[in-house]
Formats: C-alpha cells, structure tokens, sequence
C-alpha cells in the first residue's frame, strides 16, 4: 500500500509489527533482574545506584509506552497468577545481596580494621544472618494477599459456586457462612455461637415439622392444603 493515509486505523494497526508477548515479558524481565542486581548486591560500593535505577526506570516506562504505541499492534491481554520463576530469581537476589553487602563491609572497607581477620568473619557471620532473620521475618508479616482483596475474592468464589457451579445451599457448611460473615464484618466472633445455634435449632425444628406433617416446609408455604392431610 502506497498511501497510508487512506488506511482505517484497524489497517494501520494490522501493518505494523507483531508484538509476541512471552519473549517481550521475557526481556523486560530479565532487563530489570539485571538491574536489580546490580543495584542490590553492591550497593554499599555505590549507595547511589538506587536512585539511577529509579530514574532509568521512569524514562523506560515512557520509552516503552512510546515504542507499543507506535511501532506495535496492540497487545492481546493474558491473564497470569503471577510473575512465575522471576519471584524465585529476585527473592535470590536479595539473600546473595545480604551476603555480598556484608563481605564487602567487614572485609573491603576500613570501618572494621581495629578488629582480626577471625574478628571480622564472625561480624560477618552475625551482621548476615541477623539481615536474613529481619527478611524472613517483614516476609512473614506482610501478606502478599490484603485482607480485603482476600474477602472479595471469596465473595467472588462463592458467587461463582452458586451461578456456576450450581451448588446448593445445603453444601455450603454454617461454619463457612459464618467465616465469610467475621471477615466481612457483618458478625462480631461474640456472636457466632449465637448464630450456629439458632441455625442447628432450625434445622431441627424443620426437621422435626417435616416427620409431623409427612411434607417440607416448603411443600407447605406451597400447598397448605397438604400439611392438613387434605381439609380445608
């Protein structure tokens, strides 16, 4: 095509090159776990890493909004649980960061030349294990999950149990009910016996009217008629 211009933006769009998102994703990510790297495992050497990598990230988020706009189809999105094996890889790359901070202090700089060689090790020993006790733990204590995505979610899991799944009422267990309800904030923990109580005391109660009248409590608000064995 020689004019262009004539084209409908879908034409125009259709000329341009094919964006494969895996080997992008691939790229970008290993793009920026070398410079994570580099910004974590030496940072005592060059404390001002962080703040170039902060920069160089936002004129790369700019470029690449640019480029996908531009030069690109559009992306088809995908769905993904997660970031993957790269979780693995940065969550690696701050535990070898801890020990190549430490070896670089105790053993490169001049802060610890009062103390031996044996002196040294055993602060280097001490200084990584109590920053890998500190990871362990802010990883503990911070969830990756808030709780009130967590609510909405199971929201969403029993919406799609009832719409989807066709799941009956009976197949959802009151404890469950009322776990949901804590979590949302409808019922206070003071209250839940109260509620398994009052829910089992029905249960019997139903029961207990359906071996009386020989009909459910439905079969009842239905035809009234039948609960008194046929009188008017």
């Amino acid at each position: 095509v020689e004019d262009k211009s004539r084209l409908t933006p879908a034409e125009q769009d259709f000329m341009l090159t094919d964006y494969n998102g895996m080997l992008n994703g691939i790229e970008n990510y290993a793009d920026t776990a070398i410079q994570y790297g580099f910004s974590v495992l030496f940072v005592v050497a060059l404390p001002c890493a962080a703040f170039f990598s902060l920069v160089s990230n936002y004129f790369k988020v700019k470029l690449n909004i640019w480029k996908l706009a531009t030069f690109y189809q559009r992306p088809v999105p995908q769905g993904a649980q997660d970031i993957g094996t790269w979780m693995s890889i940065f969550q690696f790359l701050s535990f070898a960061a801890v020990v190549t901070n430490a070896g670089l202090i105790c053993f490169t700089m001049d802060v610890l030349d009062q103390y031996t060689s044996l002196g040294r090790t055993w602060l280097f020993i001490g200084f990584q294990w109590t920053l890998i006790m500190v990871q362990a733990i802010v990883t503990a204590a911070v969830h990756d999950v808030p709780p009130e995505v967590e609510i909405q979610l199971a929201r969403q899991a029993f919406v799609r149990s009832k719409l989807l799944d066709k799941i009956e009422d009976d197949d959802v267990e009151d404890s469950e009910v009322v776990e949901v309800d804590q979590m949302a904030g409808v019922v206070s923990p003071a209250d839940t016996g109260n509620m398994l109580c009052c829910r089992k005391k029905k249960a019997k109660y139903l029961d207990r009217k359906k071996d009386m009248t020989g009909v459910s409590d439905v079969v009842v608000k239905q035809y009234p008629i039948l609960a008194n064995g046929g009188n008017s």
